[in-house]
């Protein structure tokens, strides 16, 4: 199956004196439009047909001629000129499929030369096509904010139980499952990592996850079947809502642990703006860590790679950086490689590239099929994660009633991003769009987290890289 781009392949460029179709060999930009600044050029003679849909495509060269100054004789158009400004900060670029396609190539050989030596650093960008928002690109929560872009109020709340694993959660897993990938870092809280058959021993989820909260007293973890910060964030007349000091949100749940002899108050995992990332929960930063210091080769995709200290694990590995993401990011100077692309189409070449060196192995199915091997569902190895690390339980009979008018409101929270949020949402109190996960600010204890120009979407036991447990926290799936 050939692949495109589906964002921009086969769209009419929007420079007027171009209107050509954009092709799968050409390099592509798209960028946002702020609906209200196009009342300012209503009448005027544009370069750009800027529509109304709220983004616009076109080639690359197309772009730079909009950005460049008219030739001498031109009148400026001002307001047009202010409508181009404000689109950069959204600019997506679209690298041509077949520099693309040589780029997966030598991220193959990478990844087969350092077999078992490579770790995955994911953000916000891979779960767009499952159905999250991010936050900063032209389609972006963010930036529909800034560009006056309307927003169906439903859009803020996603049923992340149905939510499906992408093309890349399910390549993911495969590397892993291939020994080829040793680790898997995530800045993001939908849990789609572990639906497509990624390990939960072999993953940090370093600003929580949606499904799980834990016991403040052992540590021990409980998966549900259904979002249980629902019942934490912003139920402030529930009688267990606790205002957080950090974040200014909850985190109590309501519910209690059910390990014999402990009885602790159970909390989300989620990350707020301001709260500590976890030490081991979820897989913990020091984990982290360690896993990436001792890799050779990370695969960053779908981050900006600005929040601290997250971004800086990338560049602990030692031989070779690979960045896939269609904005910039901070470290795009530090990568090896360097895609402009979807994380979708980029690891669906990379699979073909390894399939040819593994003729064996199947190669990463162009459809995620609900139930299906390739992620649709809960992974047969969650089972046996949640068995090993030995504490079952069931809901405890102080759970509260999942009917609750209080604990039904889910307003999004400020976070830096999906990996943490942004200022547009922190400052209005809305609760985050969790892909990266509402959280994303987060930090050590005892450290500060620093935002850099743009902002993005914690210890754990050590041992041999297949053999390793938690030693601290534990699994229940109820």
């Amino acid at each position: 199956m050939e692949e495109t781009r589906r964002l921009v392949d086969g769209r009419t460029c929007a420079l007027v004196t171009c209107c050509k179709g954009i092709a799968p060999g050409e390099d592509a930009v798209m960028i946002a439009v702020d609906e209200r600044a196009l009342k300012s050029i209503a009448g005027a003679s544009c370069r750009v047909a800027w529509g109304k849909g709220g983004r616009i495509a076109m080639h690359s060269c197309c772009y730079d001629v909009v950005r460049a100054a008219p030739a001498e004789g031109v009148p400026r158009n001002q307001a047009e000129n202010k409508l181009v400004r404000l689109a950069a900060d959204s600019l997506e670029r679209f690298d041509a499929l077949p520099a693309v396609e040589r780029a997966a190539a030598e991220t193959a050989a990478l990844v087969l030369a350092h077999r078992g030596g490579c770790v995955a650093f994911t953000g916000a960008g891979i779960s767009v096509n499952a159905g999250i928002p991010d936050y900063r690109g032209t389609a972006g929560v963010d930036t529909k904010a800034k560009m006056h872009q309307e927003t169906d109020s439903e859009e803020d709340e996603v049923d992340y139980t149905a939510l499906r694993p992408t093309r890349t959660h399910v390549a993911l897993a495969q590397l892993e499952h291939r020994s080829l990938l040793a680790y898997t870092v995530t800045q993001n809280c939908d849990n789609l990592h572990a639906r497509a058959g990624t390990s939960r021993a072999r993953l940090s989820e370093l600003h929580g996850n949606v499904f799980v909260e834990y016991c403040e007293t052992c540590l021990a973890e409980y998966e549900r079947s259904f979002a249980v910060d629902e019942y934490s964030t912003d139920c402030r007349l529930e009688k267990w809502f606790i205002k957080c000091k950090h974040c200014g949100w909850g985190h109590y749940t309501g519910r209690r642990c059910t390990k014999k002899g402990c009885r602790g108050r159970l909390r989300d995992t989620i990350v707020n703006f301001g709260d500590d990332l976890h030490e081991s929960v979820l897989g913990g930063l020091p984990r982290a860590e360690e896993e990436c210091t001792r890799a050779e080769v990370c695969l960053a995709l779908g981050s900006s790679l600005s929040v601290t200290p997250a971004n800086e694990l990338p560049t602990r590995t030692t031989a070779a950086l690979i960045v896939v993401n269609l904005q910039q990011t901070d470290l795009d100077d530090k990568a090896n490689v360097r895609v402009h692309a979807e994380s979708d189409v980029f690891m669906t070449l990379l699979m073909r590239h390894i399939d040819e060196a593994q003729t064996s192995a199947p190669a990463v199915a162009d459809e995620i099929h609900p139930g299906s091997a390739d992620g649709g569902g809960a992974p047969a190895s969650q089972e046996e994660d949640t068995q090993r690390d030995g504490v079952r339980g069931s809901a405890s009979e102080d759970s509260p009633a999942h009917d609750s008018a209080h604990t039904r409101r889910r307003k999004r929270r400020g976070t830096i991003d999906r990996g943490g949020r942004s200022g547009t949402q922190a400052s209005s109190g809305r609760r985050a769009s969790l892909s990266s996960g509402i959280a994303g600010g987060g930090r050590p204890a005892g450290s500060g987290t620093k935002r850099s120009k743009q902002t993005d979407g914690g210890g754990g036991g050590r041992g041999a890289r297949g053999a390793w447990r938690r030693s601290t926290s534990q699994v229940t799936k109820l």
